[in-house]
């Protein structure tokens, strides 16, 4: 570590002692001259190292972790965030979305990055490339480390507790194959809902054929889904892992978590003496839900940061605590790979790691805001719209409003389908139709109808959906179909 000075005699003797400290913990790995990873996540005062004692040579500043800097006068950046009307078009221009050529229903694909993070990422960019060993040697490691603490307290979790992946499918394939691993003849169990990745993961990583739990749509409320759980419990004594989104990816269902994870387990072997294991895919979870994991204590809990929390791209998070950690492995073997867990994921080879290093510029950003706020907005406008849809085209719900939060699937008019079964090509043919005047929304194949999934933030206003209501009016006067 290379200090400098800082303005007082006080903080040079704390400057020393904080370099006395690091120099006696156990090394590293690779090449890094930052000390050990895993002991910087629980280094208080990590802030102050990276801006009082890591000052690099020359006039280059390192950027802040921060949405706002101590020179920053905070109160007037807060105050100003906290004034913005949801929805507005003052709002809008916290994104780098396209408003003025697109009507976008559809942050749940990829999420939008906020426009402050984004610039951040920039910055740090451009710090890497000013001197890049100086970066990667010295800076990154302790930056990601002040990363991942204030994150943990967004997941309800100590920062040795969670990794930092490059997205919730790097984090869900390192969960699910570690706990695969350490039973003889895994078997795995997901409910028909679930995301069609994960499928696969668990098809290629488990011994047996997994057991799908079915989950008939519609549905009456999540008491249903619980039930349809304990019951395929009782017949299948042999499931040793168990796989559950958060917010399900096609349908927007928020699923009771704590429920499954009870029931689950409830199924106590002497193979699995805490019940059956589970993973939470939670790609939707952060920033939709209050998260505290654990207090829900899954065997993981896999999120995305660059979907609704409006991080860079891209970054994911993976929980996993401490007492399943020694057999957890990253799929991408490099220099932390023998060390402990955290070591293990935090670096996977030369690559951006601007969304990592700017997870506190969004946490911030949506403090100032008001998560709570936030949260309420666009949980009320994707209700309102819901009602305004089955009024204006005469269609129900396949799902109670009270299993949504900030995604909901709606029925689309039945002359908007052909006269004809439904093929795989339909969907996509609709969507690329909507896409084509201006509307960016999914279009899904669902129980021999066709449906879309729209998504609500805090950009989002009722007159989007107005918008695109009328334009699915407009599909009556247009050939879309060979027939109708």
């Amino acid at each position: 570590l290379l200090f400098r000075p800082s303005r007082s005699p006080s903080s040079l003797n704390w400057a020393m002692q904080t370099a006395r400290t690091i120099a006696t913990k156990s090394d590293g790995f690779g090449s890094f001259h930052s000390g050990n990873f895993h002991e910087l996540l629980q280094t208080e005062g990590l802030e102050e190292l990276l801006y009082d004692e890591l000052r690099p040579i020359g006039t280059t500043r390192m950027p802040w972790v921060k949405l706002t800097a101590p020179d920053d006068d905070k109160s007037q950046v807060h105050e100003r965030i906290k004034a913005l009307e949801l929805g507005s078009d003052e709002l809008r221009q916290e994104f780098l979305i396209d408003f003025d050529n697109w009507t976008f229903i559809n942050h749940g694909a990829f999420g939008g990055t906020l426009a402050c993070v984004q610039q951040a990422a920039q910055r740090w960019r451009n710090y890497q490339e000013s001197q890049p060993l100086r970066f990667f040697d010295r800076h990154l490691l302790p930056a990601l480390a002040w990363n991942t603490q204030q994150m943990a307290s967004w997941m309800g979790c100590l920062p040795t507790e969670l990794a930092l992946v490059p997205n919730a499918t790097t984090g869900l394939n390192a969960a699910i194959a570690s706990l695969a691993r350490q039973q003889t003849d895994s078997k795995a169990l997901y409910l028909s809902l679930a995301y069609g990745s994960v499928k696969i993961m668990l098809q290629e990583y488990t011994k047996q054929p997994s057991v799908e739990v079915d989950i008939p749509l519609p549905i009456a409320d999540s008491n249903a889904i619980v039930q349809a759980l304990t019951a395929v419990l009782q017949e299948h004594s042999d499931v040793t892992l168990a796989v559950f989104d958060h917010v399900t990816s096609n349908t927007g269902l928020s699923l009771p978590i704590n429920e499954l994870i009870a029931a689950c387990a409830e199924v106590k072997t002497s193979v699995l003496p805490n019940g059956i294991p589970v993973v939470i895919d939670g790609a939707h979870g952060l920033w939709q839900h209050e998260l505290n994991v654990s207090q829900w204590q899954p065997a993981a809990y896999v999120t995305n940061t660059h979907k609704w929390f409006g991080s860079a791209k891209a970054c994911g998070l993976l929980y996993m605590p401490s007492s399943l950690q020694d057999d957890t492995f990253p799929p991408i073997i490099s220099h932390g790979y023998h060390h402990d867990f955290n070591s293990r994921f935090v670096w996977d080879g030369c690559r951006d790691y601007s969304a990592a290093l700017t997870l506190g510029v969004a946490m911030e950003f949506w403090e100032a805001l008001g998560l709570q706020r936030a949260r309420a907005y666009s949980q009320g406008l994707l209700r309102d719209v819901a009602q305004d849809w089955q009024q204006r085209f005469d269609v129900t719900l396949m799902s109670p409003l009270a299993m949504h939060h900030q995604m909901l699937l709606v029925p689309l008019p039945q002359w908007l389908h052909p006269d004809r079964e439904l093929t795989g090509h339909d969907a996509p043919k609709v969507q690329d139709w909507l896409y084509s005047q201006g509307v960016e929304v999914p279009v899904k194949r669902l129980n021999g109808g066709l449906y879309l999934r729209l998504s609500a933030h805090v950009y989002n206003r009722h007159s989007d959906y107005v918008r695109l209501m009328t334009v699915v009016e407009q599909a009556k006067d247009i050939s879309m179909w060979e027939s109708r």
